[in-house]
């Protein structure tokens, strides 16, 4: 095993908590932005509600995090991977009938998910959810972590794995977000964690705990949670409801793409329906017009809207869950589903002999690779700051400025309305001392609107550093792009 296979980063059991929300006591920011969305619901008959959240005033990247690739990569990816999967599945629904007759012949038990696919309803009912099924795992929180990539695919992974065993475990997306080679903190795909899970599996959450940033690669145990396949939805950017729907029933819980905007980050309960989008930015930002990542458990025509399960902790939305109505901001615009290794089945050689050749190609992963994507990953990191920090100056420039201003206009009323005493003095003493005060106060004035001027050119001077730092923010971001070829995301072809 590779050296860089084999460290080991030592984690206490604990758990990234969210913050309480409480009105009452959130940042003044918050709570205007709250009164100007209860504004904008009541004006356009929106039918969601808002609050104060785990991730309410908080910049989007460090609670979102999905980068998504080229189109042109996509295009290659969907392509490659969706014919993998078409022969995968058709080889274990074959091992599936294979166990099904025997368990007949034999008198044994089904299945737990061939009884329990009997029971599901066509793709055209009115709704369905995996939620009441108890086949969705709780809720969790990443985090000021950009980890929704991790948190979604593993969510979809233990919704798999319940369905298929009936039996739940929490799965750990530390380790998942670890091993990742080009995805981190900074954001990441979720095929990259797919794969992974496919070829090391994961850990379980109480032996690799969460801790909200990546370390690196740990030791590859013999995990027996794996996901066999996965594959994605409609064509890697669109899928109509139709084929959402049937993806749900056939694959369960799917992994969705959205655009999660401030807004979005206040929703407290009913059905959200803003419809946002992205500003230009924010696409360059993201590498595209989505930049979260969620769980899709579930419709509701009546609703016409979407069930999600989101990363955000229980004190988001409806107890971490939420209802988005078809379409608001860009939800399922790529969309993925995943299916566990399921290790009660006797796989076809031909199956299990593909899976160590992928397993191989991941343990051959170039060290010099990772090293290079770990750099490019460090150095966002820093240019990422160093904009905040830049823009987090120029804010506390601009406010100086503005009440050296303020401060400066006070004085010239004042050196104004000293200079008018001195005209309404009956004598000379009261005049001599109206003029005193009177220079006093200007030279005061003077002195302040010196002052502000100097503000206003400090002021000027680190905004125009705030956008340098803006912009090698942005060249940094659009050169942070997943290389090719990549075996943790072009699995070999199969056969």
């Amino acid at each position: 095993m590779d050296d860089h296979r084999s460290r080991q980063i030592a984690a206490p059991n604990t758990k990234l908590k969210p913050p309480r929300s409480d009105e009452a006591t959130a940042p003044l920011s918050v709570k205007l932005r709250l009164k100007e969305l209860r504004s904008q619901i009541a004006q356009h008959g929106w039918h969601f509600n808002v609050g104060p959240t785990s991730v309410s005033g908080k910049r989007l990247r460090d609670v979102t995090g999905l980068v998504t690739p080229s189109a042109a990569y996509m295009a290659e990816l969907v392509t490659h991977q969706n014919q993998i999967a078409t022969e995968i599945l058709k080889l274990e629904q074959e091992a599936i009938k294979a166990f099904e007759d025997a368990a007949v012949r034999l008198g044994l038990a089904h299945l737990p998910e061939v009884a329990l696919r009997a029971k599901l309803p066509s793709p055209s009912a009115i709704g369905f959810d995996w939620t009441p099924l108890s086949k969705v795992s709780p809720v969790r929180y990443q985090g000021t972590c950009g980890s929704c990539w991790a948190f979604a695919s593993v969510s979809a992974l233990e919704s798999s794995i319940l369905i298929r065993y009936n039996a739940g475990v929490e799965l750990s997306p530390q380790y998942v977000m670890d091993n990742a080679v080009f995805s981190s903190c900074n954001g990441g795909f979720p095929p990259e964690a797919f794969t992974s899970m496919m070829t090391l599996g994961t850990a379980k959450e109480s032996d690799v705990p969460y801790q909200g940033k990546k370390f690196g690669p740990r030791a590859v145990f013999d995990n027996p949670y794996r996901a066999l396949i996965w594959g994605f939805v409609g064509n890697g950017f669109t899928a109509s409801i139709e084929e959402i729907k049937l993806n749900l029933l056939l694959h369960r819980p799917l992994v969705v793409a959205m655009f999660a905007s401030d807004a979005f980050e206040n929703y407290t309960g009913g059905t959200y329906d803003a419809f946002d989008m992205p500003n230009a930015n924010e696409i360059v930002e993201n590498k595209g017009p989505t930049n979260h990542v969620v769980t899709l458990v579930g419709w509701d025509d009546a609703k016409q809207a979407w069930h999600i399960k989101n990363s955000w902790g229980a004190t988001w939305g409806e107890q971490g869950f939420g209802w988005v109505r078809y379409g608001s901001n860009l939800i399922a615009n790529g969309a993925f589903w995943i299916e566990a290794l399921n290790t009660n089945l006797q796989l076809p050689k031909v199956l299990l002999e593909w899976l160590e050749k992928a397993k191989e190609l991941a343990r051959q992963m170039s060290e010099a690779e990772r090293q290079a994507a770990e750099a490019a990953d460090r150095a966002l990191t820093q240019v990422r700051n160093q904009a905040q920090k830049a823009a987090e100056q120029a804010e506390h420039a601009a406010k100086d400025a503005e009440g050296k201003a303020a401060a400066a206009a006070a004085k010239q009323k004042l050196a104004e309305a000293a200079q008018k005493q001195v005209a309404k003095a009956k004598n000379d003493a009261e005049r001599r001392a109206g003029e005193a005060a009177a220079r006093a106060a200007q030279e005061a004035s003077q002195q302040a609107a010196a002052a502000a001027k100097q503000a206003r050119q400090n002021s000027d001077r680190v905004a125009h550093a705030a956008q340098d730092a803006a912009n090698a923010a942005k060249k940094a971001l659009s050169g942070h792009a997943p290389a090719l070829p990549d075996p943790r995301k072009h699995l070999p072809k199969f056969p």
